[in-house]
């Protein structure tokens, strides 16, 4: 209530604030950063063939590479992924 107490005993003080209030409110927006979220540097993967690879050799290296990778096992998936499937 003290904020009320000043307010009605120096009302041009607050009418001072409210016209700064207004005058700076551009220059802040116009400083706030858009992107509120970091920049993070995630690691990528980029496939591409070389020049003059043939289609079929680049699909036998791409799933050499795939593989290699052991396949999951039932009792690690889901139920209603192992149901779904089955249909």
């Amino acid at each position: 209530m003290w904020i009320v107490k000043i307010a009605l005993e120096r009302p041009y003080t607050f009418i001072v604030l409210a016209f700064l209030i207004l005058l700076l409110s551009p220059v802040v927006i116009l400083n706030t950063p858009t992107d509120i979220f970091p920049n993070i540097d995630i690691p990528t993967a980029v496939a591409g063939m070389g020049s003059g690879s043939m289609s079929v050799s680049a699909g036998i290296r791409v799933s050499a590479v795939l593989k290699v990778v052991p396949p999951p096992t039932p009792d690690l998936l889901d139920d209603n992924i192992l149901l779904s499937s089955s249909k």
